[in-house]
Formats: structure tokens, C-alpha cells, sequence
């Protein structure tokens, strides 16, 4: 399946994957620190849908991300970038 990411109510959500109640799963980027964001760039973005598809029983492998930093692509257990649509910001 592909997701698209969007901005909306001021965070990103993975549109059309529900999570619980919501019909659409919020991002978070969690800081070493234990701060968390929005993700922010390439890097914070493909750590973040990693984390979720390490969690959320909806995802397979062969999923793709298409995100406003770039997409990305689900395999096996990872998350990888598609470096062909990585967007520079």
C-alpha cells in the first residue's frame, strides 16, 4: 500500500493508517533526551516511520511512505529510503 505523509493540525500524520480511535497515525521524533517533535528533515522523518513500522500491526513489508522529505519503502523489518525521490530541503 502506499501512504502519503502530510502536514496537518501542525504534525505529521500517516494518512489513512488508524491508530486507535484516530483515523490517521500522528509522528513523533523522540530525542535522545527523551524531548519529542515533529519530525523535521530526512533523517528524523525515516527514523520515525522506522519506529512505526516496528509497532503497528497494519504495515507490511512492501508498504511505501511518500513523505515531504522524500519516500521511503518498508522491507522485511526495515524502513529504507528511496534515494531516487529523496526531496532536498
Amino acid at each position: 500500500m502506499i501512504y502519503k505523509v502530510k502536514k496537518l493540525d501542525g504534525g505529521y500524520h500517516i494518512m489513512g493508517l488508524a491508530d486507535d480511535d484516530e483515523p490517521n497515525t500522528y509522528l513523533l521524533y523522540r530525542y535522545p533526551d527523551g524531548d519529542v517533535d515533529d519530525p523535521s528533515d530526512y533523517e528524523q522523518m525515516h527514523k520515525v516511520l522506522y519506529d512505526v513500522f516496528q509497532w503497528h500491526d497494519d504495515l507490511e513489508s512492501g508498504d511505501r511512505f511518500e513523505t515531504p522529505f522524500g519516500d521511503f519503502i518498508a522491507e522485511g523489518v526495515h524502513v529504507k529510503p528511496d534515494e531516487s525521490k529523496r526531496r532536498r530541503s
